[in-house]
Formats: structure tokens, sequence, C-alpha cells
């Protein structure tokens, strides 16, 4: 299954245009639907992209680890 969002704002309000990596790594933070945490999606995909030999995707990594260093440091924060 594949989704494909509208890049069109009106049709579209989660759609951050360019962005830096910490802006979308803070949406896929606040952002949930139906199946769930964006966050924990996140993190799925990158395990199961590991797992496949060779496929290695650095947006996707990269934006795990941004997540997490967020996420990380929420916790420091609160503590």
């Amino acid at each position: 299954m594949v989704y494909i969002a509208s890049s069109d704002k009106k049709l579209n309000k989660n759609y951050l245009g360019p962005a830096s990596l910490e802006e979308i790594a803070k949406q896929i933070i606040h952002a949930e639907g139906p199946s769930g945490p964006n966050r924990d999606y996140l993190f799925q995909l990158e395990k199961a992209l590991l797992q496949i030999e060779g496929c290695e995707d650095n947006h996707v990594m990269d934006l795990a680890k941004e997540v997490r260093r967020i996420l990380s440091e929420r916790e420091l924060s609160v503590s």
C-alpha cells in the first residue's frame, strides 16, 4: 500500500513544504493517526529498512535519529 499526500495546503493541512529535518521530526513527534503515533511508524520503517540488505535510506535514518534526540531532550527536561 502506498499513500501519496497532496502538497496543496487546502487539501492537506499537515503538508510542511520545504522544511528542515528538525521541523519534520517535531511534526512526526506530535502527529498520530488511526494506527498510532507517527514516531512509532517511523521507527518501524527504519527497522524494516535496516533488515533489508543494501536498503539504507539516509533520510529515514537521519529523521529517526533526530526524533530520538528531541524525545530524549524532552525527557531530560521533565526529569
